[in-house]
């Protein structure tokens, strides 16, 4: 079994736990709304704002202009665009999970939730009036490094890097379970005042 192989076996259930969260859900819906996806991007800033600061400095380590592949000035030109706060958490991130020997099963997560951001984007355009969002900039930002790169370097990493970088696979998908879950009750609260 190759390591990208393993790597989904091993998150699968993870990944089908994002997917069946009510913030996921309620983008999903045929009748989402703009404060629906508000929501989404306001938990998402709080995630990348946690996380790219740490992966995409020891990533910088090892891949040549994968820093350009941040996604926080997207994701403030959407909270403009949206006229919504920024979100902050305070969630501890594992740095040992992002260090030279397990970083690529973070950032495999990181970058791999572009290809479901395309998907969304297409969703949210058939479903979303253009006046009400006219732009997705953070679902549909190109990436300076791509995923088959991504998939390359981690396909082609040291065996003996192989259960660091699983493991780190794993805990970003809980990672990113936490803070969405985090994130989204948070905003409802303040919805409700």
């Amino acid at each position: 079994m190759t390591i990208i192989e393993e790597i989904r076996k091993e998150t699968a259930a993870l990944h089908s736990r994002l997917d069946a969260l009510e913030l996921t859900k309620r983008l999903m819906h045929k009748q989402v709304s703009k404060e629906d996806y508000s929501n989404y991007i306001q938990c998402f800033y709080a995630l990348h704002a946690l996380i790219e600061p740490l992966l995409y400095q020891e990533a910088t380590h090892h891949i040549p202009n994968i820093d350009k592949n941040q996604r926080m000035s997207a994701l403030k030109a959407d909270l403009e665009l949206l006229k919504v706060p920024e979100l902050v958490m305070a969630v501890p991130v594992e740095t040992s999970f992002i260090s030279s020997k397990s970083y690529l099963g973070a950032l495999y997560v990181m970058e791999g939730s572009r290809l479901g951001g395309r998907f969304i984007a297409r969703h949210l355009r058939e479903w979303l009036l253009e006046n009400e969002v006219p732009a997705y900039h953070f679902l549909e930002e190109t990436p300076e490094v791509g995923w088959k790169e991504i998939l390359a370097r981690v396909s082609t990493s040291e065996h003996n890097q192989r259960t660091e970088i699983i493991a780190s696979a794993k805990y970003m998908f809980k990672f990113v379970e936490e803070v969405l879950e985090r994130a989204f009750t948070e905003l409802n609260e303040k919805n409700k005042l």
